[in-house]
């Protein structure tokens, strides 16, 4: 047990470092092009990007792999083999949708702390999930 968990870690801190370099390649642009703006008008780019392109589509793949591990699990029938496929499909479905909802929750923070407007109109953060 304490194997398998120490495999998932160190292969979520290897896609995790991927997501990082990916994130830093994507957004150098912005600050390199930034030699008059303030710090806070290339974070609340930052954040429109993350809200309009990245954390939907992120939320759809997420959504999608969770479905098709449901269907996986539901077509397996007796194989064994295939139910637990399913159930990973749907465990990582699941993790995907518990890590964009604190990704989102992330954004959110960072733009009160820098005071972007939030709400729907251009140039602010959309209002997310509320409960």
């Amino acid at each position: 047990m304490i194997e398998l968990i120490h495999k998932i870690f160190s292969e979520l801190k290897f896609q995790l470092k991927k997501i990082v370099l990916c994130f830093v390649l994507f957004f150098t642009p912005f600050l390199t092009l930034a030699d008059d703006t303030e710090i806070g008008d290339i974070i609340e780019q930052m954040i429109q990007i993350l809200n309009i392109i990245v954390i939907p589509l992120l939320l759809v793949i997420a959504t999608l792999v969770f479905i098709w591990g449901v269907i996986q699990y539901i077509i397996a029938g007796t194989s064994e083999q295939r139910k637990k496929e399913g159930q990973n499909l749907i465990k990582w479905g699941l993790i995907g949708l518990l890590v964009i909802v604190a990704m989102w929750g992330f954004v959110k923070i960072i733009g009160t702390t820098f005071e972007v407007p939030s709400g729907q109109g251009e140039g602010t953060i959309p209002e997310g999930p509320s409960f």
